[in-house]
């Protein structure tokens, strides 16, 4: 404790630091990082100065650069690959239609077919009814973490047509279990979800929840 006070001490009369001091500095004494940031805080203060545009860049990049979260090993995914999967979707929307707020609740089947793994990412397609028919949408699945039968994952969409744009977003579990070394059942069940969408003359945001199950064999689009 001694060496991380007197490391926050040593800023004190010092001129505001670049970012290769700031690194060297932090990578040296190991402190927490408010303990590095607070003193070239009060050093700004002391001077009296506006924080310009390159010194908030310096602090946007320490900050940046400190405080990215280090990637957790990926699993091999491969037995996913080539696998559908059934998914129920349910929306709680609340929207601004001009005048007042209009709540509804939908719900929706949709499909899931994971192509490929490519690193972090498991490539795969959406299917989605619109109008009658099925319009497939190509996804990423981000990885967070996990092992092959057990991992976390999330989901960002964006998606525009003729009646605005919609942005979705989802975090989830997928879960797997092996018989035999063949995949004979899976769950995705979302930890959190988000959707909200501008058009012309209205607005809305709401909350998503998904719930999925693999499938035997692909379904007849």
């Amino acid at each position: 404790m001694a060496s991380k006070r007197l490391f926050a001490e040593d800023w004190r009369g010092r001129d505001i630091p670049s970012l290769p001091e700031i690194q060297e500095e932090y990578e040296n004494r190991n402190a927490p990082l408010t303990l590095f940031l607070n003193p070239i805080k009060r050093r700004w203060n002391m001077k009296g100065k506006r924080i310009g545009w390159s010194g908030l860049a310096v602090l946007v990049m320490a900050v940046t650069f400190f405080l990215s979260p280090a990637h957790a090993q990926v699993p091999d995914l491969s037995l996913w690959e080539g696998t559908w999967h059934r998914l129920n979707l349910r929306e709680t929307e609340l929207e601004f239609d001009g005048s007042k707020m209009v709540r509804s609740n939908l719900n929706s089947t949709l499909f899931l077919n994971i192509n490929n793994q490519n690193g972090a990412i498991l490539n795969a397609t959406i299917w989605v009814q619109e109008g009658g028919s099925w319009m497939s949408i190509p996804i990423p699945i981000n990885i967070i973490g996990g092992t092959s039968l057990d991992f976390l994952c999330y989901v960002e969409l964006k998606m525009t047509d003729i009646f605005g744009t919609t942005f979705l977003g989802f975090t989830a579990q997928v879960t797997g279990r092996m018989t035999g070394g063949v995949l004979r059942s899976a769950s995705m069940k979302s930890l959190g979800g988000y959707s909200w969408e501008i058009g012309p003359g209205d607005a809305l945001a709401g909350s998503v929840s998904i719930n999925g199950s693999l499938m035997n064999a692909a379904p007849i689009l």
